[in-house]
């Protein structure tokens, strides 16, 4: 993705995640850059994890998130036992 000259991050990341079809995507994030792809992947039916890597989450990755956890390696461990991600998920 090649930075729009004149436009903030996250519309250009919300931007890039529209064109993917948000709904089969998991997105990664856990910056204030992040929020505007984080949310419109979440409100399309796509999965969103906010991670915490030792710098912090903000307030509005959290929010957008559907499930939080701390550790990138933990994040993706998610995706490969489906299963822990049912479990978290689960109503």
């Amino acid at each position: 993705m090649q930075k729009a000259r004149g436009e903030n991050e996250d519309v250009q990341k919300r931007r890039y995640a529209v064109g993917l079809n948000p709904r089969y995507v998991a997105s990664f994030g856990n910056g204030n850059n992040d929020r505007l792809h984080m949310k419109v992947v979440k409100e399309t039916g796509g999965l969103v994890i906010a991670v915490e890597n030792g710098e912090g989450c903000a307030l509005e990755a959290i929010l957008n998130a559907s499930v939080f956890v701390v550790g990138a390696v933990n994040a993706l461990d998610l995706l490969l036992e489906p299963t822990r991600l049912r479990a978290t998920l689960r109503f």
